[in-house]
Formats: structure tokens, C-alpha cells, sequence
């Protein structure tokens, strides 16, 4: 069980929360690497593989991407990414 929260609590170290300027709410530097992941084209699944957590995972930070930039789509997601040059 100590071995399960250090992982935890080292996985949570090694991506600490970075705060990117957006004009609405701020995305995590996790977030613009899911997005980046997204904007090259990659679906959930291997945006989820690539970055080795579950495919629930990357649908709760899209969901969380949309909200904070305002869109409804993915394309739409990375577009507005491009226009405030998050990607």
C-alpha cells in the first residue's frame, strides 16, 4: 500500500500544475499536452496510450479543455489552442 501512494504521490510531483494564459480560465500544462496530442491528430485512445493513462482520463481533460476555452468540438478546441499560441 506505501508503495501505491508514493507512486501517487510522485506521479503528482512530476507534473505539477502549470498555468497557461487564456482569456477565460487557465489550462494545466497536462491539458496543452493532451491538446497537443489532439491537435495532431491523434483520438482519445492513443492520446490515453501515448500518454500512459486511461482513456477516461483524456475525456475528463477534453471535457475540462472545452469548458476552459469556451468550445464544443476538438477542432474548435485546437483552434482557439492555435489563436492564443497554447500549441
Amino acid at each position: 500500500m506505501n508503495q501505491y501512494f508514493t507512486s501517487l504521490t510522485f506521479d503528482i510531483q512530476s507534473h505539477p500544475p502549470i498555468y497557461v494564459n487564456t482569456t477565460k480560465k487557465e489550462l494545466t500544462r497536462r491539458e496543452v499536452e493532451v491538446l497537443r496530442l489532439v491537435g495532431v491528430g491523434l483520438s482519445n485512445q492513443q492520446v490515453a496510450v501515448s500518454l500512459i493513462v486511461s482513456i477516461n482520463t483524456v475525456r475528463a481533460h477534453m471535457y475540462t479543455i472545452f469548458n476552459k476555452l469556451d468550445v464544443r468540438s476538438r477542432g474548435a478546441a485546437v483552434q482557439r489552442a492555435r489563436e492564443r499560441r497554447l500549441l
